[in-house]
């Protein structure tokens, strides 16, 4: 059961992870993500090989189906670590292309994905090795350990990079504000009045700017704290709705920018 929990928790980052995937002309990331698929296309085969087997040897208990079971356990289990490390690849990447690893909280969970990727590429000698069931639930339980280590690592990648994608939207406001505070004071045909006017709009988007702003960095604060226990899910999700709101009301503000400019 363990198993089946983890595989749903990549099940649905990956469903929350194709924008991101899709929206990318990077011939490496398509790739990787045609690795993916084959790996989960190649895992379900497995699995399915598997319970078949199971269920012979749990009806025999011979030692002609135990010796089937024992090797299409191996089988499935390679293929699940070849599907998780084909996955912790792709958001590695996504993270790379979309942040370029420009800040201390990116570099960290990238070098995290490293080092998960070397310690899963140990376990499929060690799988090959084995010759009892009991040996391999040994194995396949280290594995969970380390699978939901690559979810964490997985919900907090996608959650950076969705705070990258506000922050560069936040860069074309400050432009904005910068730019209109400089024309202001190039504006010799305005009436005192309609000046005034203009500079009270402007003072208006600064300050709505710079709740934005407040309201962005505790939700990056509250995401960063809560990502490391055992909610990380919930964290993930928590930001994603917090971003959206930040989101709309950002496009808003760059709407209302540009039409003050005109």
């Amino acid at each position: 059961m363990k198993f089946f929990k983890i595989y749903l928790i990549f099940a649905f980052l990956l469903f929350f992870s194709f924008s991101f995937v899709f929206a990318q002309d990077s011939s490496n990331l398509v790739r990787l993500r045609q690795e993916y698929y084959q790996a989960n296309s190649n895992f379900k085969k497995e699995l399915e090989l598997f319970d078949l087997s199971r269920s012979k040897h749990l009806s025999y208990q011979s030692l002609a189906s135990e010796s089937e079971a024992i090797n299409a356990s191996q089988k499935m289990m390679a293929s699940k670590v070849k599907l998780i490390s084909s996955y912790l690849r792709l958001i590695r990447e996504v993270l790379a292309s979309q942040t370029k690893i420009e800040n201390y909280q990116e570099n960290l969970v990238y070098l995290k994905f490293d080092n998960l990727l070397t310690e899963l590429s140990s376990f499929e000698p060690r799988i090959d090795s084995l010759q009892s069931l009991d040996d391999l639930q040994k194995v396949d339980q280290d594995m969970g350990d380390k699978f939901l280590i690559g979810a964490k690592l997985s919900y907090k990648s996608l959650g950076l990079v969705n705070l990258k994608k506000i922050t560069a939207i936040f860069d074309q406001i400050e432009g904005q504000i910068t730019a209109l505070n400089k024309e202001i004071n190039q504006f010799e045909n305005l009436s005192s009045q309609d000046l005034g006017l203009l500079q009270k709009k402007v003072v208006e988007a600064e300050t709505t700017f710079k709740n934005l702003k407040t309201e962005l960095s505790q939700a990056e604060k509250l995401f960063l704290i809560k990502i490391e226990t055992d909610e990380d899910k919930d964290a993930y999700i928590q930001l994603n709705r917090s971003l959206s709101t930040i989101k709309v009301r950002s496009d808003g503000l760059l709407i209302n920018l540009n039409e003050i400019i005109k």
